[in-house]
């Protein structure tokens, strides 16, 4: 499309004779859009937060420190991606995903 596109080529286009297809394709990408947009948001949370480690009484291991607001994202997040797994519109977009990022 350019600047120049018009009405009338839309109508050149047919389109509106598959209102009922293109109506579905609008509707899937709407709601692939709300799945792509809720990982990005989670996406940003978890790159925001950091794991504290500390040494393990005496000895070389060492522990995970958990604070209160990773337990809180880590359960909202959760439960936001088991909601989003059970739809229909979710394969595209999660499959976009890498699951883990660390470094």
């Amino acid at each position: 499309m350019d600047s120049k596109f018009n009405l009338g080529n839309l109508l050149e286009l047919g389109l509106h004779n598959y209102v009922d297809a293109c109506s579905e394709i609008v509707d899937r990408a709407q709601k692939e859009l709300i799945i792509e947009k809720a990982l990005k948001k989670i996406d940003e949370t978890w790159s925001s937060l950091s794991l504290t480690f500390s040494p393990y009484q005496d000895t070389d291991n060492v522990q995970m420190t958990i604070e209160d607001s990773i337990t809180e994202a880590l359960e909202t997040d959760n439960l936001a991606l088991q909601t989003m797994s059970g739809g229909k519109y979710v394969q595209v977009s999660m499959r976009q995903q890498p699951v883990c990022s660390c470094a």
